[in-house]
């Protein structure tokens, strides 16, 4: 798809912080103490302000650019990923300092991320924006503490977590066969998945391609289901929460929450129509058993 100077635009924050993460990498190698903390917030303000610019959560309107997509859900869940960012950075800022850089600027590419899975409106985006979270999440477990038990925690997060990615990618397979794009809502001319969709449902007969949506719908709740830690894929979390430090158990308990809840909202239920074929009930029913 097209990416043009709007979409750049709307990308500030993002780029923003992808920017201090660069800096606090850089900073760390040289050990520049109470200088990249002081950078650390200087790109979470620089990010909040360009924020700011799009308007508040509660009023905005819905606007479609590329691949992003800028909506009260989008907006509330960036300034969600920013304040825990501020909040994590702060609770992590008397760790050791040999690693101090290390860590604030992983922690900033995981905030990062969950804003891109936020407003992202195109299946790669969205794959990217979950994985700028995993990857330096496995990082960040192994900075919090050293030890066996930490070690044990970090390869147990690892390897659900590519378990939950597989199945992400064969669900947006399935959904990329069945409607010819990875955009999700369509705008003017572009046509989406939820258009395909809806084209669908309104024909006469039913292709039989369309049939394999159950499918793609229990591959996509069950990998979000991992990332959110939801019964009955929550057996990895008790090991991995308890093998971390505080502050990292905190943050996998928010972000990935973040991006999942974005992720499933976008391809569960507004990609299926509200029409009467059989997938509608199918669509509704499997998040709210993730819910209860």
């Amino acid at each position: 798809m097209f990416v043009d100077s709007k979409t750049i635009s709307l990308l500030a924050p993002e780029i923003i912080l992808m920017l201090g993460a660069t800096i606090l990498f850089m900073l760390g190698a040289f050990r520049a103490g109470r200088a990249q903390l002081v950078a650390t917030l200087l790109a979470y303000a620089g990010a909040a302000v360009a924020l700011a610019c799009y308007g508040s959560p509660w009023n905005a309107d819905s606007t479609l650019s590329g691949p992003l997509v800028i909506d009260p859900m989008s907006l509330g869940l960036r300034w969600i990923a920013l304040l825990a960012g501020v909040i994590f950075t702060l609770a992590g800022s008397r760790r050791d300092a040999e690693l101090a850089g290390e860590f604030k600027g992983t922690l900033m590419l995981v905030i990062c991320g969950s804003m891109l899975a936020s407003s992202a409106n195109e299946l790669v985006l969205l794959f990217l924006g979950l994985e700028l979270i995993s990857v330096p999440t496995y990082v960040l477990l192994f900075l919090g503490r050293r030890d066996r038990a930490s070690a044990e925690a970090t390869m147990k997060y690892f390897y659900l977590s590519l378990l939950a990615s597989a199945l992400l990618l064969y669900g947006f397979a399935f959904l990329y066969g069945m409607s010819g794009t990875t955009v999700i809502v369509g705008s003017g001319d572009i046509h989406g998945i939820r258009e395909a969709f809806i084209n669908q449902s309104s024909a006469a007969i039913t292709s039989s391609l369309f049939k394999l949506s159950p499918v793609a719908l229990v591959l996509i709740t069950a990998g979000f289901g991992f990332k959110l830690a939801a019964a009955p894929f929550q057996f990895y979390a008790p090991d991995v929460y308890q093998g971390t430090t505080n502050a990292n158990a905190g943050l996998l308990a928010v972000i990935p929450k973040l991006a999942g809840v974005a992720g499933l909202l976008r391809l569960a239920l507004l990609i299926i129509p509200g029409t009467e074929i059989a997938e509608k009930a199918f669509a509704w029913q499997l998040p709210l058993v993730l819910a209860v």
